[in-house]
Parts: C-alpha cells; structure tokens; sequence
C-alpha cells in the first residue's frame, strides 16, 4: 500500500497543490490580518469588520482545500485498458526456455516496458510464461498460458493464443488476452515472438 501511495504521488504532483493553495491561503490571512492592525490604528475599522474578512478567508481556504482534493482525486490518469503488443526474444537453448520481451505498445497501461521471462508447461498442450517487469512504474510478475497451434496455420513459423493467467505485486489485478506469432531468426535455437491482444486492470 506505502509503494501504491509514493508512486502515486510522484506521477501525480498534483496530489501536493492543495498543500501550496492551503499555505497561499493562510498567508493571505496574515496579511489581511496584518492590513486591519493598520487600519485600525489609523482609521480605527470595527471589530465585526474583521470577523466579516476572516470569515470570508476561511471560507476561501475551505473551498481551495475541497478543490485541490477533487482535483488529486481525479487526476489518475493513467489507462487501466487497451491494446498491447509484447516482443519476445526466446532463447531455446536453456531448458528451461528463457529470454528478454519490451513493450512495444500498451506500455502506459500495463506500466512496464521491459524484463525477462521464463517458460514452464502445464500440459502436453499448454505452456506458460512468467514475465518479470525490469522496467517501468510496475513491478512484479505476471503469468501468462500460451498453446501452440499445430500445424501452425500463420503467420510466422509458429503461432497460438494466450491468456493472463496471475500476477503479483502491482499485476495481480491485472487480466488479459490474444495471439501470438514466431519467426524464426536463422539463428536456431533463437527466435523472436510478438504477442498482440488487449489487457485490463481490474483494481
């Protein structure tokens, strides 16, 4: 929850303006204050005029509080949807499979642009990838399931679907789908996959 709130607040300064309005406010007051001391002494204004001006000062400070927290509230402007394409470099010569991905779109919503992953098998049928963000405003893991179309019915050398299966720390509410496709590089046992289909936050 700590590491929810600091990000928050650095990615949205506008968390701390209420703060700034709220000190600005409170100088004003002084000043006023200050002005009606001067008054006094030299032209001698009543003691209801100042409870008419410090009041209306209050309510000033009151309403750029009540602002500035609207405004922190709704400033979260980050998407928690949309589409994204993860480009995969699977190096199949360690067992098990592993290898680097980036982001190449939907890195503002999934919050991550890079990492590593390692592939695992369910079934016969199913295999699974555990991708470990690197890079971005996220960490943690997700777990994607991914079959193998056979014989592969393109494009690429290889291809099949996928589908968030779990995630920890900031990715566990995260849920998603779509397809993916291999070429070959030519140099075997490497290969590159992208991975297309959209993604949502549920949190």
């Amino acid at each position: 929850m700590q590491h929810h709130l600091h990000r928050r607040m650095a990615t949205h300064p506008a968390g701390y303006a209420w703060l700034l309005g709220a000190f600005l406010a409170l100088r004003n007051e002084s000043s006023c204050r200050f002005g009606w001391s001067a008054h006094v002494r030299v032209g001698g204004v009543s003691r209801e005029g100042e409870d008419m001006r410090r009041g209306a000062s209050l309510r000033s400070l009151m309403l750029v509080i009540v602002m500035m927290l609207l405004a922190t509230a709704c400033s979260d402007d980050t998407p928690t949807e949309g589409p994204v394409t993860i480009v995969a470099q699977v190096d199949f010569d360690d067992r098990p499979v592993i290898g680097t991905f980036e982001v190449t779109e939907g890195a503002d919503v999934l919050q991550c642009s890079s990492g590593t992953f390692e592939d695992g098998r369910v079934s016969q049928a199913t295999h699974l990838r555990v991708f470990t963000c690197e890079a971005g405003s996220s960490e943690g893991t997700f777990t994607a399931t991914f079959t193998v179309d056979d014989p592969p019915t393109g494009p690429g050398d290889g291809n099949g679907s996928w589908s968030v299966a779990e995630g920890s720390d900031d990715f566990v509410d995260l849920q998603g789908d779509g397809e993916w496709s291999a070429v070959n590089t030519g140099d075997l046992p490497e290969s590159v996959e992208t991975w297309t289909g959209g993604i949502e936050y549920t949190r």
